[in-house]
């Protein structure tokens, strides 16, 4: 970038394992709900978005109104 230092720069810290990306996708995308149907393809999702909280959050937002395996 210019005219900044490294040291400016945020660097977002990333979700070490895939199942603490998926606790925090159904989390989000399920509000809660226990729906052990969607885990599978939940997991993969959450293996997609490679530990970046926000890329999680994006996801689960967009699949919270999402009643259906076929849509997610």
């Amino acid at each position: 970038m210019m005219g900044s230092r490294d040291s400016e720069i945020y660097r977002p810290a990333l979700l070490g394992v895939v199942e603490d990306c998926w606790l925090l996708l159904c989390h989000i995308a399920l509000s809660g709900r226990n729906e052990l149907e969607f885990e599978d393809i939940g997991k993969k999702i959450a293996k997609k978005c490679q530990g970046l909280p926000l890329a999680i959050k994006t996801m689960g937002s967009l699949l919270r109104f999402k009643s259906t395996l076929e849509e997610w």
